[in-house]
């Protein structure tokens, strides 16, 4: 690790260690699938993005990013003086 500080939720963290038992064998993905209630196909997509990507695998992609539908501050200013 290169000194970069990932901040997990405690679901996130559970997550990480069912899906690193996965990998490691010791459970099957459809136990996986069952205790965390997602899809098979879902697990399959953590397990893959975690071998690629790391413990961050399992954070969802777009934490910490603006929403693309988010109104802007203008638009918020003129609602709010009128």
């Amino acid at each position: 690790m290169n000194g970069d500080v990932i901040v997990m939720r405690p679901t996130e963290l559970k997550r990480l260690e069912l899906i690193k038992k996965a990998i490691g064998k010791e459970i099957t993905q459809l136990e996986v699938s069952e205790f965390l209630r997602v899809s098979q196909r879902q697990v399959r997509r953590i397990v893959r993005r975690v071998k690629e990507m790391g413990n961050k695998g399992v954070i969802h992609q777009n934490r910490g990013k603006v929403n693309g539908r988010r109104i802007s501050d203008v638009i918020k200013a003129k609602v709010l003086r009128a």
